[in-house]
């Protein structure tokens, strides 16, 4: 299980490094930098943060519960706005570890995997509008998804097809 962890970790970074290295357009760059952060903290933590340092004290689950709830009400405001773990643990006033175990107890998924599950569902949504001139690059980078063939395969694994399916749906309606 290590190892795999330790594999994604190398994954994230050299995926950096390439579109680092073949990324010709600063603004683009920039636009990305946000969400290539996001994805290496993830990875760090997914690697290098014990279960045990995520395990809730006893009795605290109703205190989660409300954060989450706190979390969520910030969350439905942003709408389909990039989500940053920092940026949400100061908008509902803790630090982003209490949050990652707020989202482990109640929800029994790591605060990166429960936020990008949010934006999936938020891309997911936009594609199914079918809006004119939308397309899935689009709505997963607006959604703070960089790496699309990540984006596609993640999508079918959660929905059952991909994204270009969905959009094609939503535009045919």
């Amino acid at each position: 299980m290590k190892d795999e962890l330790m594999q994604r970790l190398r994954a994230v970074i050299l995926e950096m490094f390439c579109l680092a290295g073949g990324c010709g357009d600063l603004g683009q760059f920039e636009t990305l930098s946000r969400p290539i952060q996001e994805t290496f903290v993830a990875a760090l933590d997914e690697a290098l943060v014990t279960n045990s340092a995520l395990r809730a004290r006893p009795g605290s689950f109703d205190r989660h519960s409300r954060l989450i709830g706190r979390l969520d009400e910030h969350l439905d405001l942003l709408g389909s706005a990039p989500l940053y773990s920092d940026e949400l643990a100061q908008a509902v006033g803790v630090s982003v570890r209490t949050l990652q175990t707020a989202t482990q107890t109640v929800h029994g998924m790591s605060l990166y995997r429960y936020l990008r599950l949010k934006r999936m569902w938020s891309a997911r949504k936009q594609l199914s509008t079918g809006r004119t001139g939308l397309t899935v690059k689009a709505a997963a980078m607006a959604n703070g998804f960089w790496h699309m063939g990540e984006f596609s395969m993640a999508y079918k694994s959660f929905f059952g097809e991909m994204p270009s399916e969905t959009l094609r749906r939503g535009q045919s309606d």
